[in-house]
């Protein structure tokens, strides 16, 4: 969703991996001067000094145009989720987007909803398979714009989860605003299968706005609508959520999720973490 701000007071020690990549680097980035990062890549990591902010997927419903340095991991996870929507409760534990940077335009994604429970039914989410593909903007630039494809694949359990196959394409473009503020907008592009079995196109089409508040805390607002291609009513929603970036690597969230339509889910409460290696 954002980039992180750095400080550099509370730097996390460095592993022994990362200190030899480092002393390989070109001197270049050492002298302040541009360095071409292209010929990094999974097994050729990104040395620390030349590494981007940390950016990440979460806490917001809109997806993030930056990818993972190449060489590096990074998961972010859902720790706790509390979903109410007509009186009914449903709550998610540990779901988790986990990362891998394969070259420093192209990272790899797997999304597992852990465990959810509602009704006091029990049992795992499906599984996600992404890939982000940056275009413009991943080290610099007042915009940034990234294709995300996704495939997702019905391993829920318990009736959780989708009933076949489905995937999409979401385009992601962010933009520096003035006094600080940015915006990433999202038109997500969905093939889902309905009751009948059959394969219908649906929209989910998101907006955030954010803003560092002060030192390492930072804020956004979100606004979201799911609507089906093929008619049915229109699931709006509000975000508001805060983000904290207590280290270069590490950074925690939380926010609040309201619907704004009976289409939509009444309440959500969230917060997570995310970290890179």
């Amino acid at each position: 969703m954002r980039r992180y701000p750095i400080f550099v007071a509370h730097r996390t020690p460095k592993l022994a991996a990362f200190l030899v990549a480092t002393l390989a680097a070109p001197s270049a980035w050492a002298q302040g001067e541009e360095v071409n990062k292209q010929s990094y890549h999974l097994f050729n990591p990104v040395p620390p000094p030349l590494m981007r902010e940390l950016s990440t997927d979460r806490p917001d419903m809109t997806e993030s145009p930056y990818t993972v340095d190449a060489g590096h991991f990074q998961v972010e996870i859902d720790l706790a989720s509390l979903v109410v929507d007509q009186g009914q409760r449903s709550v998610g534990l540990m779901s988790m987007n986990t990362k891998v940077g394969l070259t420093n335009f192209l990272d790899l994604q797997v999304v597992i909803d852990s465990f959810l429970e509602t009704g006091g039914r029990y049992g795992v989410g499906d599984l996600t398979l992404r890939t982000k593909f940056n275009v413009w903007g991943n080290d610099g630039g007042t915009t940034a714009f990234g294709l995300m494809p996704f495939l997702t694949l019905p391993t829920g359990s318990n009736e959780f989860g989708v009933s076949g196959v489905e995937g999409g394409l979401i385009p992601l473009l962010a933009i520096e605003l003035p006094a600080g503020f940015s915006t990433t907008l999202m038109p997500e592009l969905d093939l889902v299968r309905n009751d009948e079995g059959r394969y219908e196109l649906q929209v989910f089409a998101t907006g955030t706005i954010a803003r560092d508040l002060y030192g390492a805390l930072g804020g956004f607002v979100e606004g979201t609508a799911l609507i089906p291609v093929s008619g049915g009513p229109v699931a709006v929603g509000l975000d508001l959520g805060l983000t904290y970036g207590l280290l270069d690597n590490l950074a925690f969230d939380t926010g609040v999720r309201i619907g704004l339509t009976d289409a939509a889910e009444d309440l959500a409460v969230f917060t997570g973490l995310s970290f890179r290696v």
